[in-house]
């Protein structure tokens, strides 16, 4: 399907405590059946979603991608939120955005890792009208070991001095095995590893709320997740699916590290998107 060219074009969008927020849409003229909106992970960006959104635009998919609030080219401090509901703000800004360009279409909403507990959060607080949810890799829960100390002092520190920088310690290399990706991630003036002690407390209580409220959740869902995930843990994804009452499809790879659809066996997680997609429309 296809052979025009895909038109990337960057944007903006207004949220509702008034930042503006860097956009970017993909789309092929006269393919419009259904939109998608993109919501990241932590550290992360939309233009990262490059490849993802190129493949959906071939199916006639018009996508849309949001730079979080302290992220790429969006206003905020790095790695910082005084409340995980902002980034709920972030995703309403981003979904209005895409019910305004695409009058009519239905509209898909897929987050990764931070994205995908961002968006989980929003489609169980929001219940949201969406032709369907895809959740990549979630990040319910941490699986990369945080000292004891470090978790103690975050909690003293998030009510005290909430937006000091720290290091996150995360390692490029576990996000995929695809050396030129791994290579893209390191020179990306746009990717960070820092955080502050409240944005690690708030998504903490984030995660502890998702897993409890999934039976909220009334879209379709498609879960991919990585089987090799060392950074977002697998164990509490196979809960919170435990949890849901919706139809859902789920794809649990198998030696797959974090960033599933930058990984060396992509096409094949392409290719599951793209079924459970046409089953929808």
């Amino acid at each position: 399907m296809g052979g025009s060219q895909i038109q990337h074009t960057n944007g903006s969008v207004e949220t509702q405590d008034g930042l503006t927020l860097f956009c970017q849409a993909w789309k092929e003229q006269g393919l419009d059946r259904a939109a998608l909106a993109i919501i990241h992970g932590y550290g992360d960006h939309g233009g990262r979603y490059d490849r993802l959104a190129r493949h959906l635009v071939t199916l006639g998919l018009s996508v849309y991608a949001v730079d979080l609030r302290g992220h790429g080219r969006s206003p905020g401090k790095r790695g910082h939120i005084s409340r995980f509901e902002e980034y709920l703000r972030d995703t309403d800004a981003l979904l209005q955005h895409v019910r305004r360009s695409e009058p009519g279409l239905p509209i898909l909403l897929l987050g990764h890792s931070l994205g995908g507990l961002i968006a989980a959060r929003f489609a169980e607080e929001q219940q949201p009208k969406l032709a369907g949810l895809v959740l990549s890799s979630p990040f319910l829960r941490i699986k990369m070991a945080v000292p004891v100390w470090k978790r103690a002092a975050a909690s003293i520190l998030s009510l005290t001095i909430p937006s000091l920088t720290m290091a996150s310690d995360l390692n490029v290399h576990w996000l995929t095995h695809d050396p030129e990706i791994i290579s893209e991630t390191i020179r990306d003036p746009l990717v960070y590893r820092i955080a502050t002690p409240r944005w690690f407390t708030e998504v903490q209580r984030a995660q502890a709320q998702a897993t409890g409220a999934a039976g909220r959740i009334r879209q379709p869902v498609l879960l991919q997740y990585a089987g090799d995930d060392k950074i977002a843990d697998a164990c509490e994804t196979d809960r919170f699916l435990e949890q849901l009452s919706c139809p859902v499809t789920v794809h649990r790879y198998a030696g797959l590290y974090h960033e599933i659809y930058n990984e060396i066996e992509r096409e094949s997680v392409f290719t599951d998107l793209e079924r459970w997609i046409e089953t929808l429309l």
